[in-house]
């Protein structure tokens, strides 16, 4: 009667356990995709009920021999199945996203099962009782709901620190990271099966069943500890080298844009340099009244220079080719979205005698008005839609502060952007600070500009 009821008590242990654990996981999964609404909740409860049915005749050994060891291989592919058909996405991003879910369930469950059995070992070695089958089936329930809670909470930590781990990767990179986690759970696989022969590490031929049961734990949550922080520096050192991947990609490509801008201005500038010639040439075209002749004669000279009338100007030309080509794009999706309520508000006052480089200047404002317009972008046609950029000397410092409508998330303040921003900050002793309410977002840097504060030559 008492294992009948102790028999009850745990199937509604992994009953409660497999309802948490399908929270906890699709919890994650709709962090990164968007799940299928349509019997979401029918496919969510049926996932929940084959999970626990599956654990409870694993304990219950119902099955037979082959089959009581695959059924976790078979959960594992239905697993999968479950979090490719149930959510939309990339395949291999959802790919990924099943194999880590998979692998960190294992190896909590494997760790926290072989640390608790080690203590078990060590406590009833100690005290040197006989155990009824009552407290060793109690003994059993506890370490059932120590392993359930820890995977669970593991899941949960997982959704916290893995936020925007899943987006804007290319496939291979996703495939890439898949593959080792997918030999992790392998690996797994295996070892329960090793496990449930019998002791899968075995000491020397002296040893007693005691001290084989210890070093074989000993030994599981020795690598179940190995391949976590083995999987923790692999994913966060892939996740880091990607990012700075992309960072040089982008400050290259910033480089090219700035250069591009440098040589219109630079054609600019010889353009205004034989303005006297031109407008002599065109005042006897005038004279003559040679109107097809002036008329060309124009539009080369534009095609030549490149004349765009910008109405900034900052005391830096290239910041003023800058800010006329980002104010372009502002007006641009003014226009898309056809509101009214669109600000462009610049009041940009750099000396001449700022030290800074004008290409660090152009990373900074480039970058806080990309993110400025990416955000403006997100906003619905009907809100209030602005930029406001300001700029200017206070005592020895330069202060940038760009104030942007926004819709604040939680990710509002990260990005390959701001990233290389403070990359030129450092170079400068700068200091950037960032300020959100519910519809507005604001960036304040203070640059020294004292000569002595920084090596010039670094920023070139």
């Amino acid at each position: 009667m008492n294992q009948t009821w102790l028999f009850g008590m745990q199937s509604a242990l992994f009953l409660l356990y497999s309802i948490s654990y399908t929270w906890a996981v699709h919890k994650f999964c709709t962090d990164h995709f968007t799940c299928i609404n349509k019997r979401k909740y029918f496919f969510l409860v049926l996932f929940s009920v084959l999970y626990a049915a599956s654990n409870i005749i694993g304990l219950s050994g119902l099955l037979p021999y082959p089959m009581g060891l695959l059924l976790p291989l078979l959960w594992q592919i239905l697993f999968f199945f479950w979090v490719i058909l149930l959510y939309h996405g990339v395949t291999a991003q959802k790919v990924l996203a099943a194999a880590l879910l998979l692998a960190v369930r294992l190896l909590l469950q494997h760790f926290t099962e072989s640390f608790l059995h080690i203590l078990t070992l060590i406590l009833l070695h100690t005290i040197h009782i006989e155990i009824s089958p009552f407290i060793e089936h109690s003994i059993d329930c506890l370490t059932y709901c120590l392993i359930f809670f820890s995977t669970v909470w593991g899941t949960i930590r997982l959704k916290t620190h893995m936020t925007g781990f899943l987006a804007n990767r290319l496939p291979r990179w996703y495939t890439m990271l898949s593959v080792p986690l997918i030999v992790i759970i392998l690996l797994w696989d295996f070892i329960y099966i090793g496990a449930s022969h019998g002791i899968l590490l075995r000491g020397s031929d002296h040893l007693n069943l005691y001290y084989n049961q210890l070093f074989s734990h000993v030994g599981i949550f020795v690598m179940a500890l190995l391949c976590m922080c083995g999987m923790a520096f692999y994913l966060f050192g892939m996740d880091r080298i990607d990012i700075e991947q992309r960072q040089k990609e982008q400050y290259r490509a910033q480089v090219s844009f700035y250069q591009m801008l440098e040589e219109q201005y630079c054609s600019l500038e010889r353009l205004r340099h034989d303005l006297k010639n031109h407008i002599i040439g065109l005042q006897r075209l005038i004279a003559n009244q040679e109107w097809d002749k002036m008329s060309d004669y124009l539009h080369k000279m534009a095609d030549s220079g490149d004349i765009e009338c910008a109405d900034d100007l900052t005391g830096k030309s290239i910041v003023d080719a800058l800010l006329y080509y980002k104010k372009s794009n502002f007006s641009r999706l003014r226009d898309s979205l056809g509101s009214p309520d669109f600000l462009w508000e610049c009041d940009v006052h750099i000396p001449p005698e700022c030290p800074i480089a004008d290409f660090d200047l152009c990373v900074i404002f480039g970058n806080l008005l990309d993110n400025a317009l990416e955000a403006c972008q997100k906003l619905p046609a009907k809100a209030d839609h602005f930029i406001k950029i300001h700029a200017h000397m206070v005592k020895k410092c330069l202060l940038i502060e760009i104030t942007n409508s926004a819709k604040i998330t939680p990710d509002c303040q990260k990005g390959i952007g701001l990233r290389n921003v403070k990359d030129t900050l450092d170079k400068y002793n700068g200091t950037l600070n960032i300020y959100t309410d519910n519809s507005t977002f604001r960036i304040s840097i203070l640059l020294p500009c004292l000569p002595a504060a920084y090596d010039i030559n670094r920023s070139v």
